[in-house]
């Protein structure tokens, strides 16, 4: 297959398309689906034919990640990360350095016990000691699992979820996860040398866990999910080459994407192609003017954050992008994207669409290139296996719909999963026409936990709280999130905004600021109650939407059934009723 155009670059430009001409997948697209095998084959020998130095990892028996990274890159003239100081100036790390300082790490975890298999959570936000963290676990051949540090509590749900016999992060990091602090590796120096007994580099057989990482796109309890080294490698190379177009010496930049959603894979995929990571967040774009052109990604990755700040004009783009891209669950804003790439420093840049999933192995739906236009199109991962929906695969059918279900990269067993993302045929492609549910900007709200910390708070008090999902007003396909909370007879202005100030400070302190809802209403009566405590979800989304809230807050009626309702639940501040009639 794919004996006409075989070169990972050429097959992207045949992904390639004027806004004026219809989306056309190309022939080599299909031809993987049907025979993803021989696709995987491909790639492998064309990822290969981009180095002088051949690759160590042998598809479908063994995959040693740290030489096909560092060993074909180390003599590179490209660096290997940029990122800018404290002070705004622009730093370079080569290949040969990211192999020292990974080496140094990995033989000084080795000396402290850890050893090939041992489960490794790196607490970490994306930069350079999380590609340092990454390339040493791989070269030791641990089961990685990634966390961003956050609240106490969302933090001590899923490390004792991942049970990690090792746990690598910071000194802030260190501080934060006392609780863990016999399993926590010493921070190493990175001045003395590479010892001369730590030379070799371990090789993950076919079959071999090599991520332990939690979905993104679900919200229901924390639940890691197992991934291979056939789909880590496999969809990095797939993901880097096709997906993101990369190759040795490019380079891209993804500011605040997040962490859970995207990494490690993301990096992974950079890493692997020989591409450049420029590490800059949105914050420091706006901080320091300039340094996105000083950077020169050629490939940039946009969140609707960052386009909204390049709308509002606190933020100028550089000339010479060559290629943007969005999450296609972000796609029902179009006007606001077509804008964006109506910009004239991104007229000669094309924009295409990657949903990504770290827990898939990376992306799942990748799209057509258009020159200056925003679109919302997508189609599955070359060498997929996939359905959407329960009839099939063809995009042709205009009444096709259906729920997104998909193999994981490598997987020839073809175990497909649902994605929670809602597709629409049209035309030769497919609309997202919803992302997961309880999700904003496709990535799930932790629902079930915020209620429970709540609910655990205000026990013993006449409070009661629900997290309130409903779409959003511009059709994005996500949801607001908003935290109701009824008080029952107590209210007051400075009380509510005192009661306000506690519950952010609680859930920041206890789930992270990622936790916090979109908005917060607080009203002084009694919700109608599903089970003792528990104010009935329907109910309360309902009259949220509907504004019965607070016409009832207001209502003097209302008031006094407050007040008499009150009287009758002293001490029973569970709901529960006191008499038939409460």
């Amino acid at each position: 297959m794919m004996k006409d155009v075989w070169a990972p670059h050429e097959m992207v430009a045949g992904l390639q398309a004027v806004a004026v001409e219809p989306e056309t997948p190309p022939t080599w697209l299909s031809e993987s689906w049907e025979e993803p095998e021989g696709f995987y084959k491909d790639l492998k020998r064309s990822l290969d034919a981009l180095y002088t130095t051949h690759g160590a990892s042998a598809l479908f028996t063994k995959y040693d990640f740290y030489h096909d990274i560092i060993g074909r890159n180390r003599n590179s003239g490209h660096p290997a990360m940029v990122w800018f100081d404290a002070a705004g100036q622009k730093e370079e790390l080569s290949w040969q350095e990211l192999g020292r300082l990974s080496a140094i790490k990995a033989a000084k975890w080795t000396r402290v016990g850890l050893r090939e298999g041992d489960s490794l959570c790196l607490v970490r936000q994306v930069g350079l000691d999380l590609a340092t963290d990454l390339l040493a676990a791989l070269r030791l051949g641990a089961v990685i699992s990634l966390l961003p540090l956050s609240g106490h509590r969302w933090m001590k749900t899923r490390l004792d979820v991942l049970e990690p016999k090792w746990i690598s992060t910071d000194k802030n990091g260190a501080k934060s996860l006392k609780d863990w602090e016999e399993s926590i590796l010493p921070l190493v120096a990175t001045q003395c040398d590479v010892p001369s007994d730590h030379r070799s580099f371990h090789g993950y057989a076919t079959g071999d866990v090599v991520f332990r990482l939690f979905p993104a796109a679900t919200g229901a309890a924390p639940e890691p999910v197992d991934v291979t080294s056939d789909t880590v490698y496999l969809g990095a190379a797939r993901d880097g080459t096709l997906g993101l177009g990369l190759y040795p010496g490019m380079c891209i930049c993804t500011p605040s994407f997040d962490v859970l959603q995207y990494q490690p894979s993301l990096l992974l995929s950079s890493l692997l192609c020989g591409a450049t990571t420029i590490h800059i967040t949105t914050a420091e774009l706006v901080k320091w003017d300039g340094i996105l052109k000083e950077a020169a990604p050629d490939v940039l990755g946009v969140t609707p954050e960052l386009r909204n700040l390049v709308l509002e004009e606190e933020l100028v783009l550089p000339e010479g992008i060559g290629a943007w891209f969005k999450d296609p669950v972000s796609s029902f804003e179009y006007d606001r994207w077509q804008m964006f790439a109506s910009k004239p420093a991104m007229a000669e840049s094309y924009s295409f669409n990657l949903r990504w999933d770290a827990a898939f192995g990376g992306s799942t739906l990748f799209s057509m290139r258009k020159k200056g236009m925003a679109h919302p199109g997508g189609l599955p991962m070359p060498g997929s296996l996939w359905q959407v929906g329960e009839e099939g695969s063809e995009a042709d059918d205009l009444y096709q719909v259906g729920v997104l279900h998909i193999n994981r990269a490598g997987d020839l067993e073809g175990e497909m999963h649902p994605t929670g993302m809602m597709l629409a045929a049209h035309g030769k492609v497919w609309l997202c026409t919803q992302g997961p549910a309880l999700s904003r900007h496709g990535i799930c709200y932790p629902v079930e936990e915020v209620e429970a910390l709540l609910a655990e708070r205000s026990r013993e008090t006449d409070l009661f709280f629900r997290v309130v999902a409903y779409p959003r007003a511009d059709f994005k396909g996500t949801s607001m999130m908003v935290l109701v909370g009824f008080t029952g007879a107590r209210g007051g202005a400075d009380f509510f905004e005192r009661l306000k100030g506690e519950v952010t400070h609680l859930i920041t302190t206890e789930m992270g600021e990622g936790c916090l809802p979109d908005r917060m209403g607080v009203y002084p009566i009694y919700p109608k109650f599903e089970a003792p405590g528990v104010p009935d979800a329907h109910w309360c989304r309902d009259a949220w939407i509907s504004g019965a809230l607070s016409k009832r807050a207001k209502s003097p009626v209302f008031q006094c059934i407050t007040q008499l309702r009150a009287r009758l639940m002293e001490g029973h501040y569970d709901g529960s009723p006191v008499t038939p009639e409460t």
